[in-house]
């Protein structure tokens, strides 16, 4: 199972690495085009060459998703899209696939539109993390249908917030999950010795 950051910040995820692997981050905002910020900077220079950098695409029109998302892709060929699934983001998908950019489909809100998102070309699938009881069983049976049809996209999954939550996840067979920097503290903390993240981080 791939593991992310949801952060924005090089302090973090440096800090994090001693302790855990990272493959990389997931944004909550999307990279201006016309300027990248410092922060932004120091968190491209913080990611390791073989981290991937997922960046939200914000645009309706499907041109204009298209060009953001080459955009994104310009920062590094680890740099994913993340395309919501709407009528013109799914041929957003098609086309950046056709043209050799790994994609994110995202905002999901069913498997049959997953499964469309997927057969388009997205490698990688996220659903809205709801808070109905039926978000759970949407994961489970959207991996489910990945397996019985053989396709190789990855199902990620957003908003882990809690270490059983976690491991039932990770038992399910879901390939990503991303979560808060607060919330990878709370995976690393031991019943038994609760030594948390502040505590290990003294010591490195």
């Amino acid at each position: 199972m791939e593991f992310y950051l949801n952060s924005e910040s090089a302090s973090q995820i440096r800090k994090l690495e001693q302790v855990m692997p990272i493959d990389g981050v997931v944004l909550s905002h999307p990279v201006s085009a016309s300027k990248i910020s410092t922060r932004m900077n120091s968190l491209l220079s913080a990611l390791r060459t073989e981290q991937k950098l997922f960046v939200p695409i914000t645009s309706i029109s499907t041109e204009q998703m298209i060009k953001e998302a080459l955009h994104v892709y310009s920062l590094g060929p680890n740099s994913i899209p993340m395309i919501p699934v709407t009528p013109q983001g799914l041929q957003a998908v098609r086309i950046c696939s056709q043209k050799g950019m790994q994609v994110m489909a995202c905002n999901i809100g069913t498997c049959e539109q997953a499964f469309m998102a997927i057969r388009n070309g997205a490698a990688y699938a996220m659903l809205r993390h709801d808070s109905d009881s039926s978000a759970f069983a949407k994961m489970l049976d959207l991996v489910r249908m990945l397996r019985v049809n053989h396709m190789s996209a990855s199902v990620m999954v957003s908003a882990v917030d809690n270490r059983a939550e976690f491991h039932e996840l990770s038992m399910s067979g879901i390939q990503a999950v991303f979560v808060t920097p607060s919330a990878a503290a709370q995976l690393l903390v031991s019943a038994a010795s609760q030594v948390t993240l502040a505590q290990l981080g003294a010591h490195c």
